[in-house]
């Protein structure tokens, strides 16, 4: 697992290239950030995430050879048209070793970050607020060497940016026999998901399952409406309106979910059922999506069947018998 992990927030490696152009003394060759992705993108309803296409900024740390040598310090790096910029720029020097983080998304409240403990393993702690589920998290790393040699044009620092959180959507199932019902799904919330935690990057390890601290529950995360227009059929499917973000917790902790059912019968609303279920044993992992599934079900409404009570009458004589011939 921890290979796994390591491998998805680790970058690309830098391969130096060397031309009849170089020189042996420090050269006034700037460091440039190249094409920066993102390593999971998943799109399903309406999917909060950043991705490769929609990242434009992000804050970047790096030193050199030790933390004391810093290079960057939270500094701005930004998208235009013709690619990666930041202000005051720094230069590749020959035989350093470099160390880069970053993170995305960028001047948001709900995320603080702290390098005081920067070190080669990382960049340091991240507090992050869930407010709504709605704030994607971002990290990146990457290591260079440069050798005794300078190329005229290095290659850009490519990031391969990591999300930090997990990510959950709902599915919905009529599993309702009869083929007139049909099945509508509103107000889909989580109640008690974390509402604050931090992680720190720079502690060795911390790609564990459970890196994350909670500092502070309640958070409520709403998911949307099911196909609330016309409502799903029988066998048919629907997803949330809104795919959200959690902060990643143990299998220990337990989840409040609440939504909403309304039964349709022909053009008739039968029902209106508000439901509550207890999510207990999923282990919410860093960088994962998951899909939370449930089967809408007479059952698993807690509805009482129709049934019938059949008595055949006796059969009644007539007033008299009827001669036929």
């Amino acid at each position: 697992m921890k290979k796994a992990i390591f491998a998805a927030l680790s970058l690309l490696a830098f391969a130096s290239c060397t031309n009849d152009s170089v020189v042996n003394a420090p050269a006034a060759v700037a460091i440039e950030f190249g094409d920066s992705f993102v390593e999971i993108k998943t799109r399903a309803a309406i999917d909060p995430s950043i991705t490769t296409a929609t990242i434009d900024a992000f804050d970047v740390w790096g030193f050199m050879n030790a933390p004391t040598g810093v290079v960057f310090n939270g500094d701005r790096v930004s998208k235009g048209a013709d690619g990666w910029k930041y202000d005051n720029l720094q230069y590749w020097t020959p035989n350093n070793s470099y160390y880069f983080a970053a993170v995305a998304p960028v001047d948001d409240s709900n995320i603080t970050v702290d390098a005081s403990g920067m070190c080669t393993d990382g960049l340091g702690k991240i507090t992050f607020t869930n407010a709504a589920g709605t704030c994607d998290l971002l990290y990146a790393t990457k290591d260079v060497t440069t050798g005794d040699v300078i190329a005229d044009k290095p290659e850009a620092v490519k990031l391969q940016f990591a999300h930090l959180l997990s990510k959950v959507k709902f599915t919905f199932t009529n599993g309702f026999p009869n083929p007139y019902t049909t099945v509508k799904v509103s107000n889909v919330c989580i109640t008690n998901a974390p509402k604050a935690g931090e992680i720190n990057l720079a502690q060795s390890g911390w790609y564990a399952n459970n890196a994350w601290t909670i500092t502070e529950e309640g958070a409520t995360i709403n998911f949307g409406d099911i196909d609330t227009t016309n409502g799903f059929a029988q066998g048919d499917s629907a997803a949330s309106e809104y795919e959200r973000f959690t902060i990643p917790a143990a299998e220990s902790r337990s989840y409040t979910i609440t939504f909403d059912v309304e039964l349709i019968h022909g053009d008739q609303t039968a029902d209106v059922i508000t439901k509550t279920v207890e999510l207990s044993g999923v282990e919410f992992k860093i960088g994962k999506s998951y899909n939370l599934k449930a089967d809408i079900t007479p059952k698993n409404l807690g509805l009482t069947p129709i049934e019938f009570e059949v008595v055949v009458e006796d059969w009644v004589p007539a007033a008299s018998d009827v001669t036929v011939m």
